[in-house]
């Protein structure tokens, strides 16, 4: 399916490059444009739920970032996440040995499948990007919260837990950039306990690719 998507655009690209305009004169208005939504996957009862998950992108000023006036990751930039509430329904003991295992696709037929359920699917990519403990990183109000029953909005965790909702992201090599990172991703997100997925969530929801520029 990639190969034949990638020949397409391709094919537009190179058929009607007077009809397509510049990226820099495409919308790009905060809120609406730079908006990245994240929601669960529904493949079983979890312990721990996505409500209303919004996210806003922004370059490394503060600017809101985009790519064609859909929402992109600049590296150096920021993510903001702007609203939504992580709903625990039961409770998870032991989360200190709790772990994220990532799926994370680009859509390239060259690379494809970086990360596959937090297995590194290329050589070159190391174990820890695909999978890793989610403590001490997270802190330990979080930690709690995400072990006790309850509805937790963004304002909660911010300040209860002490989380900023602003994540700053670096920036890379500029040959990583132009030949590996730099186009169309997706990304699902498990967290996992003693072998059991207590949270699966995916992003974007709100279309099927985010840009990474």
């Amino acid at each position: 399916m990639l190969p034949v998507l990638s020949l397409a655009l391709v094919s537009f690209a190179l058929a009607a490059p007077p009809i397509v305009p510049p990226v820099n004169l495409q919308p790009c208005v905060d809120g609406v444009n730079n908006v990245v939504k994240v929601q669960d996957i529904h493949d079983g009862p979890i312990a721990i739920h996505a409500r209303d998950m919004v996210a806003q992108t922004y370059d490394v000023n503060g600017n809101p970032s985009c790519y064609y006036g859909r929402a992109a990751v600049s590296l150096p930039g920021q993510i903001k996440l702007v609203k939504g509430t992580v709903v625990v329904s039961s409770a998870n003991t032991d989360m200190k040995s709790a772990e994220f295992k990532m799926t994370l696709k680009k859509n390239s037929v060259f690379i494809g499948t970086v990360c596959e359920n937090g297995v590194p699917k290329k050589a070159q990519v190391p174990p820890q990007a695909c999978h890793h403990k989610i403590y001490p990183e997270i802190g330990d109000k979080f930690l709690q919260m995400l072990s006790t029953p309850g509805s937790y909005d963004m304002e909660t965790i911010e300040k209860e837990a002490h989380q900023s909702n602003i994540i700053k992201l670096p920036a890379i090599s500029s040959a990583l950039n132009t030949f590996v990172v730099k186009g169309d991703w997706q990304a699902q997100i498990a967290l996992v306990l003693g072998g059991q997925t207590i949270a699966h969530i995916k992003a974007p929801s709100n279309t099927e690719w985010l840009y990474v520029n």
